[in-house]
């Protein structure tokens, strides 16, 4: 009997800005395979300038799974996550021996390579207690506790976001009582890159890619989605700060500055966070012959 060939899982994450779509798609092209996106964003159909999700032509080229697969209204979780994308890999393992990751939200990624920790359920007494920090001694308060519970998930966290500060703590002081389970084995073979950019060039990057998201109509994009502005899918970088704008706290000159910073403070949380993982393969975004490479001699290694 012969013996089944294996399946490989091609990962290109890092922070946001860096060009891990450019990558993906040149990637799926070469081995004729889908994609399957690790964006918390990118999951709802609302938000689209504000998340710079691949567009309608690169979806039709190349089959994007959960990408634009649901709705702001009924949010997804990291386990939910982890079940609809393993759901969508053996699909496209069903069809091909390769399959591709690609975004940048750590815990989703994790949820992959790890499994998702699904004893971490919401601890109420803890959540109160948390609730009235916030309310008496403000977020600066729980961005410490965090930080100093887990200088890991403080580094993947969107601390200017209170909801998932408090969230990312409770999981944080869980882990803390019990003994950390073994990562999950996957039934395929995982290929870890992370993509690297000098940082000032990233910045500018960021910066530009704001610009055109402005200019692209984000305001009007997020007037649509007031109705839902509590919605936690939509407490994130650039439609918060324009939620604030319409709000008269500041300016709309402001507002954009902010989400340029927001942004940038995000992507240097999710460098130091992809720093910290295990055995990933970092490479300049610009060094593609060498991203290629490294995959081709990885799954040689591994056959």
């Amino acid at each position: 009997m012969s013996k089944s060939k294996a399946k490989y899982l091609i990962i290109i994450a890092g922070p946001t800005g860096i060009g891990k779509s450019s990558i993906a798609m040149k990637l799926a092209r070469h081995f004729k395979t889908d994609i399957v996106g690790a964006d918390s964003r990118q999951l709802y159909k609302e938000m689209f300038i504000g998340t710079a999700k691949p567009n309608q032509e690169e979806r039709s080229e190349i089959k994007h799974h959960l990408v634009d697969s649901h709705s702001i209204i009924n949010p997804i979780t990291a386990a939910q996550y982890e079940s609809l994308a393993l759901q969508a890999i053996e699909d496209i393992h069903n069809r091909h021996n390769i399959a591709i990751l690609c975004g940048g939200t750590g815990l989703y990624i994790k949820a992959i390579t790890e499994g998702f920790d699904s004893t971490t359920g919401t601890n109420h007494i803890l959540r109160n207690q948390l609730e009235e920090v916030l309310k008496n001694q403000g977020i600066s308060q729980l961005q410490l506790i965090l930080k100093e519970a887990s200088p890991d998930k403080y580094a993947q966290t969107d601390i200017n976001n209170p909801r998932r500060l408090i969230r990312a703590i409770e999981i944080a002081q869980s882990l803390k009582t019990k003994e950390v389970e073994k990562p999950v084995k996957r039934s395929f073979e995982i290929i870890p890159i992370c993509l690297q950019m000098d940082r000032s060039e990233l910045y500018d990057r960021i910066n530009l890619r704001v610009e055109k998201m402005i200019s692209n109509g984000l305001l009007d994009e997020v007037k649509s989605l007031l109705a839902y502005r509590n919605n936690r899918a939509l407490n994130t970088v650039g439609y918060q700060e324009l939620f604030s704008f319409m709000d008269g706290e500041s300016s709309f000159e402001e507002a954009v500055e902010l989400i340029k910073r927001n942004s940038r403070r995000y992507a240097k949380r999710q460098i130091t966070w992809f720093r910290n993982q295990g055995e990933w393969h970092y490479l300049p975004t610009t060094e593609r012959d060498k991203i290629f490479k490294l995959i081709e001699e990885r799954i040689k290694t591994m056959n």
